[in-house]
């Protein structure tokens, strides 16, 4: 959302926080998707993407990472980076010491 790719209104930054009142389940999930044009499942597993490429970056290590953004084990942190951004942790690690 910071570099204007996501585009959400503030009940969907407020539902986003966690605080989704007012509305019932389906009609957040249609909301979502007619606002972002995502489901919020996915904007939340980018929003965690992003924070595991912001620690990796830093210099923590991906079973940490795993951990702290409650993937499974380090193998799902894997994929889901090299899905989203093409990129293992390794590489994420190694561009950042470069």
């Amino acid at each position: 959302m910071a570099d204007g790719v996501l585009v959400a209104d503030a009940d969907i930054r407020r539902a986003l926080n966690g605080d989704d009142r007012g509305l019932s389940r389906r009609s957040w999930q249609r909301r979502f998707r007619s606002i972002t044009g995502l489901r919020r499942k996915e904007i939340e597993r980018l929003d965690r993407a992003r924070r595991a490429y912001q620690l990796l970056s830093a210099g923590v290590p991906p079973s940490e990472v795993a951990l702290a953004l409650e993937y499974a084990d380090q193998a799902h942190l894997t994929r889901e980076l090299r899905r989203i951004r093409g990129e293992t942790p390794a590489r994420i690690r190694a561009a950042a010491t470069a």
